[in-house]
């Protein structure tokens, strides 16, 4: 977001609390005044109330007061997957990584992917105009960069014209990301061969971690209007699934001479995932997104962008059976019964099928 921009929103989440489920949501309009009435009044109500609202809390385990009394070993315990493919701590990785946290994006006030990218200090993002971005790393960086290898969810979004990526289309929704690890340096050796310059992991929430309703949005002069919704459930105690739709609205960017630049554009998408736990050492998903959407250009008529994906995975740890000796007073009914380790486990992850699909026609 340029830093002309303004924006304003709002967002509300629930809890589902046994079998009950709140929603909630809010959405601003410039053009409306009831809201602006009803915060004011919910305002006034928190400042009458001596003790909710603006009341000292505790600290929390995410909160600055908790994070100072952390050691520098403790801060560096996250756990990053991307370097060797395994899980493991970022403090014992191999390679120049950061890590972009939920919290992080959330504190950021970030509205689409490329934003929230600019968090990362090993990672060249410059925004062209209204849509197109230029996101690369160490160096020549342009809206067709492609010695960047990124993926969401370990889907590669590349596309097969140059093998860059368009950033105007990765539309995903940032409340369900859980991290994004940003690897400086080559990659090939594990993730192949865009990985010239870097790899960007895009990491979402598990399924069971969203379960109920979150809805936000917002408002502002250059990010006009957007708003999404994601709801989460379960369809029995080891299958779990998430559905979610969102969209916006983008003015046009301004030229050096006042006049509009007609690359104006908006876009609107939905998808779902859903998790089945098979076994407790196997693991199986299905995920999908489709959009749609149109963007203007100066010279000719308006692109009709549009397209899809949809992924089935199957998770598998792999665990180690050992003996253990149970020792009883007669030495003559000493047993071996047999236990599963897990500490030395290695989670494989095998996408079983992929599709992706695009078009752009003007």
């Amino acid at each position: 977001m340029c830093a002309c921009d303004s924006v304003v929103g709002l967002s509300a989440v629930t809890v589902p609390h046994g079998d009950s489920a709140a929603c909630g949501g809010a959405a601003l309009r410039s053009r409306r005044r009831w809201p602006v009435v009803s915060l004011l009044g919910l305002g006034l109500v928190l400042l009458a109330s001596p003790h909710r609202g603006l009341a000292q809390q505790p600290d929390t385990a995410a909160s600055p007061g908790a994070l100072k009394r952390l050691t520098l070993e403790q801060l560096m315990n996250l756990e990053v997957t991307s370097v060797s493919r395994r899980p493991e701590k970022l403090s014992q990785a191999a390679s120049a990584i950061q890590v972009i946290t939920q919290d992080d994006i959330r504190r950021s006030g970030a509205t689409s992917l490329p934003e929230a990218l600019r968090l990362a200090s090993n990672l060249e993002v410059a925004q062209v105009d209204s849509r197109q971005w230029a996101i690369s790393a160490r160096g020549f960086n342009s809206t067709t960069a492609n010695k960047l290898l990124v993926l969401i969810d370990g889907r590669t979004v590349y596309t097969p014209l140059y093998s860059g990526v368009f950033w105007d289309v990765q539309d995903v929704p940032l409340w369900d990301i859980d991290r994004m690890e940003i690897i400086s340096g080559p990659g090939a050796t594990l993730w192949g061969a865009n990985a010239v310059n870097g790899v960007i992991n895009i990491i979402t929430k598990p399924v069971p971690d969203t379960r109920g309703l979150y809805a936000a949005g917002g408002g502002g002069t250059e990010l006009q209007g957007f708003g999404g919704a994601r709801y989460g459930g379960a369809m029995s105690s080891n299958v779990h699934y998430r559905v979610y739709g969102k969209a916006f609205t983008r003015d046009r960017t301004a030229l050096p001479d006042g006049r509009g630049a007609r690359d104006d554009w908006h876009t609107a998408q939905g998808g779902f995932r859903l998790d089945w736990d098979a076994s407790e050492v196997n693991q199986l998903a299905l995920q999908g997104d489709l959009y749609g959407g149109k963007i203007a250009q100066p010279s000719a008529s308006d692109i009709a962008v549009s397209g899809g994906n949809m992924v089935g995975g199957w998770s598998h740890c792999s665990c180690t059976t050992t003996g253990r000796i149970v020792t009883s007073p007669a030495p003559s009914q000493r047993v071996s019964t047999p236990t599963t380790s897990i500490s030395n486990t290695g989670r494989s992850w095998l996408d079983v099928m992929t599709w992706c699909g695009g078009s752009a026609t003007g």
